[in-house]
């Protein structure tokens, strides 16, 4: 079987989010918790990886600060994959969640208005 590449892969780490805005898709309100298990992530990227590979893993949501192992499921990715890792955030947690990002290499921050994020400053 031949090897299909891609742009990036799409990691959903956990469904629900801390914020609630109208425009949302994720019923995370609703939805009971769901959070990945990073040794099945590992099993699975190992098997995704002997046909599939991307140089970008992006850890999406929901809202990914949420995952309480997160550091499990980036260890997982870094152990399997020679992909970047992009964390894709609403930012309200980064003040207290940033030190399980060491290991991811870019951060995204959607922005939503009227909700507060740390300035750059901060976050550097």
């Amino acid at each position: 079987m031949a090897m299909h590449r891609s742009k990036n892969v799409e990691i959903h780490v956990v469904d629900h989010c801390n914020l609630d805005c109208v425009g949302c898709s994720h019923e995370s309100a609703r939805m009971p918790r769901r959070l990945e298990d990073p040794d099945r992530l590992a099993e699975a990227l190992t098997a995704l990886w002997e046909y599939y590979r991307a140089p970008l893993v992006k850890l999406l949501g929901g809202e990914p600060l949420l995952h309480p192992r997160l550091d499990g499921v980036i260890y997982a990715i870094r152990t399997v994959t020679n992909a970047r890792i992009r964390a894709v955030t609403n930012g309200t947690l980064l003040r207290r969640r940033y030190g399980q990002l060491h290991q991811v290499d870019e951060v995204h921050i959607s922005h939503y208005p009227g909700v507060s994020v740390p300035a750059d400053d901060e976050i550097r």
